[in-house]
Order: structure tokens, then sequence, then C-alpha cells
């Protein structure tokens, strides 16, 4: 009886590890028109509790910069933040918003 739980616990371990390592795209745009002063971006299973790598966008806005509004793809898990009043660079930033892709299809996710 006890090498079942311990086989049943190893299979979902694996299957765990084997949805993260097939997890798709995640694409980061916006649609805003408005100026976004920075967007902060960080991706990996274990965000945003490890906050190495934090990636910084500053001057966000639709068709200037950034092609049709993609700020920035990432894959599995990616979480972002942006300035809380959107033009105001000395604004604190908002909290963390994070999503997970296990799919094969990427997926596309709107700064608010």
């Amino acid at each position: 009886m006890k090498s079942h739980v311990c086989s049943g616990a190893s299979f979902l371990a694996l299957c765990s590890f084997s949805c993260m390592a097939s997890a798709g795209d995640i694409i980061l745009k916006t649609e805003l028109w408005d100026f976004i002063c920075e967007v902060e971006v960080i991706v990996g299973p274990e965000v945003p509790g490890v906050f190495d790598g934090v990636l910084e966008f500053p001057g966000v806005q639709v068709g200037l910069e950034y092609v049709d509004g993609v700020v920035f793809t990432g894959e599995g898990r990616l979480c972002y933040r942006r300035s809380s009043v959107a033009d105001d660079c000395y604004s604190d930033m908002n909290d963390w918003v994070c999503y997970t892709n296990y799919s094969d299809e990427p997926e596309i996710i709107l700064i608010y």
C-alpha cells in the first residue's frame, strides 16, 4: 500500500513538471492609448516570489516603440505590474498580476 502512495506522488510531481515544460507563450501587450510610464515584467515558475531578473519597460504606448502593442513575450508563467498612475513616473507600482499558460497555444494578456 505504501508503494502505491509513493508512486502516485511521484506521478503527480512528474505530471506537474511536464506541464510546465510544455507551457506556451504569454504575450503581454497594451491596447491603452495612454502613455504608461513604466511596466515591470518577471518570468519563471516561482514568480513573483523570486525577484531575480525583473525587466523594466519605460514609456509604453500603443503603436510607437512597441510593435502592435506587444511589450514582452515570455513562456510558462509571467507576472507584470505598472506605474499606478499611468503617466506619473514617480507613482508607486501596482500589485503584481500573474498568468500561467499550460497550453501549446500563445495566450495574449492585456495590460490594464
